[in-house]
């Protein structure tokens, strides 16, 4: 199975979440901290993540 379909790990967890979001507010990094546990090394990660996500989603529908 996928890993983007069976994530194991908060941070793409978290990335896969902040991806599906309409708009992305100021508290950010706050939110992902606590809602997902990440540090803020993982918070840049999970952020890298959900943008190359949404070039996916735009790319291939």
């Amino acid at each position: 199975m996928s890993r983007l379909l069976s994530p194991t790990d908060n941070v793409t967890r978290a990335a896969m979440w902040l991806a599906g979001l309409p708009r992305w507010s100021d508290g950010l990094r706050r939110e992902l901290q606590e809602r997902f546990g990440l540090d803020r090394y993982e918070v840049a990660e999970a952020v890298e993540k959900a943008r190359k996500m949404q070039v996916y989603r735009r790319a291939h529908g």
